[in-house]
């Protein structure tokens, strides 16, 4: 359908199907953002009944999205009612759940500053009251989901300070789950840069019971070195790692006691974290390292990054410890080069034709590639071609039955003995009688 030259008043009464599809969507998009509070007046009283249902559709989320940016204060408070018993199937899709962040925004904003009349901040916290209700006990599946993680993190960002803090006692709970979960992690992240201090406490006071496991994981190692960075954390969390590292030993493997720090120095996530401790550690910390890895510096260089934290003790001033090389993990020297010969295989000097090419594409000095060299330059040398495989009699029966025309070229023509050159012509099967 062709929208060009219409208004809002053309399409009354087929604005909700309108926005199903892709040009009728940017249509009333358009005349939201364009048009007069008259005219997002019509689009909304034709849309309310449909909201929930357009909020999953392909083009009438942008349409819903458009919508809120312009509502007034009455227009979400008549709306929100509706998504009550489908909070958490709209914040798993894919395409509602925008929707959904935009209208807690929105929800939470004038809750936070009171600006709005007593009847609809009333019929704000009921809103607010009915998601709470319906993660009761979903909160840990929603954070670990690739979309509902999204809205959880819309919540933790914008909730007022008494609704957030509900909200971070749940996500205490279930710590140890989102910690090592990829959207998890995210959730734990913002609630980290919002939360409490109290929170935070409590979020240290888990890392420090398991701080060996969570150093080894890929998202976990991720709040070790946040609280390794905050100062008012920093102490327990070294102290943690110097004693569970440094003093104790960890699991027995295969009959061998296998310490913490081997585990740690075995994984490269956790080399950071080792790294990381190096770097902010108190003096007295640092002394205990050294004088524990000068005890079993055998032990520390057969480690996978054991030389690496070396190299990191040396940097922080450890003057006995050194990096790779005096591990003895010194790469070895690269190969000299070797001078390609000038000579072709056929007896001619090549020299004089360095910069021309051969009527194989080749640049004169026998490689056939077509690439240019200098007269001088060293190159390595390549073992030559395999030759190739015998033909059989039938095969040879074959080439002597063809046209004249295809036997010069099956044996090569007048570029038959260049393959014993070293290279081969491109393009051309070559006969051996």
């Amino acid at each position: 359908m062709n929208y060009s030259g219409k208004t809002v008043h053309d399409v009354l009464g087929t604005i909700a199907s309108c926005c199903r599809t892709q040009e009728g969507s940017r249509f009333i998009q358009r005349s939201i953002e364009e048009g007069s509070d008259e005219t997002r007046r019509l689009i909304f009283e034709e849309l309310e009944p449909s909201f929930v249902s357009l909020m999953t559709d392909n083009f009438g989320n942008y349409v819903l999205q458009k919508m809120v940016d312009a509502a007034t204060t009455e227009q979400i408070a008549a709306v929100v009612p509706r998504m009550k018993d489908h909070i958490l199937e709209l914040s798993e899709n894919g395409k509602s759940n925008y929707v959904v962040q935009k209208i807690i925004q929105f929800v939470c904003k004038r809750v936070t500053d009171g600006s709005v009349p007593e009847a609809i901040d009333e019929k704000y916290r009921y809103f607010l009251h009915d998601i709470a209700d319906a993660m009761q006990g979903k909160l840990k599946e929603l954070c670990c989901h690739q979309i509902g993680t999204r809205v959880v993190q819309c919540l933790v960002g914008s909730l007022p300070d008494s609704w957030r803090s509900r909200l971070l006692k749940d996500l205490v709970l279930y710590f140890d789950d989102l910690a090592t979960n990829y959207y998890g992690s995210y959730v734990l992240n913002d609630a980290l840069k919002h939360g409490t201090d109290e929170f935070s406490e409590s979020m240290a006071n888990k890392v420090q019971l398991r701080v060996v496991e969570y150093s080894q994981d890929q998202y976990a190692s991720m709040f070790v070195k946040n609280f390794l960075d905050n100062v008012k954390f920093r102490s327990n969390i070294s102290w943690e790692l110097v004693n569970t590292c440094f003093r104790q030993t960890g699991s027995r493997k295969d009959g061998y006691q296998e310490s913490n720090l081997v585990r740690l120095l075995n994984n490269g996530i956790g080399l950071s974290v080792l790294k990381k401790m190096v770097d902010v550690g108190e003096e007295e910390q640092l002394k205990i390292v050294e004088q524990y890895v000068e005890r079993n510096r055998d032990e520390v260089v057969r480690t996978s990054f054991g030389g690496d934290l070396l190299a990191s003790l040396q940097g922080r001033g450890g003057g006995s410890f050194g990096g790779r090389k005096s591990a003895g993990y010194a790469p070895p020297p690269p190969p000299p080069p070797t001078v390609v010969s000038h000579h072709d295989g056929r007896g001619h000097d090549t020299r004089g034709r360095s910069r021309s090419r051969d009527r194989n594409g080749g640049n004169g000095n026998g490689n056939g590639n077509g690439d240019w060299h200098r007269r001088d330059e060293v190159r390595y040398e390549t073992r030559p071609s395999p030759p190739p495989p015998a033909q059989s009699r039938r095969s040879r029966s074959r080439s002597r039955s063809a046209s004249p025309s295809a036997q010069h070229h099956q044996r090569g023509g007048e570029n038959r003995d260049y393959y014993y050159g070293g290279y081969e012509n491109k393009g051309q099967r070559h006969r051996y009688a």
